[in-house]
């Protein structure tokens, strides 16, 4: 078992990233298991642990996302994972433009049957752009 250090206003941990914060007079503390304890080195960009109503737990840290830094970060990653979208749905694209140019009747057909995902990729394109035009 390790005990986990937490100040009693922020209910954040003490020694961890993003807030350094020292085990002082205003701290007290929980016992978790050792690999428990272990997780709490890392957090998610934005989160810090805190101990909430006697659990660990992670929470926003406001301080870090309303920076501007962050809101970017999270602006790229967005466009990084519709980007990814695009590129692993790009053989639809090829997969009618062939169609196009073989059988006017394969290529409708095969339209309709993409539907939804040429729409899902008109979506992410818009949504890329509308990103892109924030930062």
């Amino acid at each position: 078992m390790t005990k986990l250090y937490y100040n009693k206003t922020s209910r954040r941990l003490c020694n961890r990233y993003p807030f350094d914060i020292p085990i002082d007079d205003d701290c007290d503390y929980i016992e978790v298991e050792d690999d428990i304890a272990e997780d709490t080195f890392t957090c998610i960009y934005g989160k810090s642990w805190a101990v909430v109503n006697g659990e660990l737990v992670m929470i926003d840290a406001e301080e870090i996302q309303s920076t501007t830094e962050y809101q970017n970060t999270i602006k790229n990653n967005e466009i990084s994972l519709l980007k990814e979208y695009l590129s692993n749905t790009d053989y639809v694209v090829a997969k009618l433009q062939e169609a196009q140019l073989e059988d006017e009747d394969e290529f409708n057909s095969l339209k309709q049957e993409y539907a939804d995902v040429l729409a899902q990729r008109k979506r992410a394109r818009a949504r890329i752009n509308e990103l892109e035009s924030l930062m």
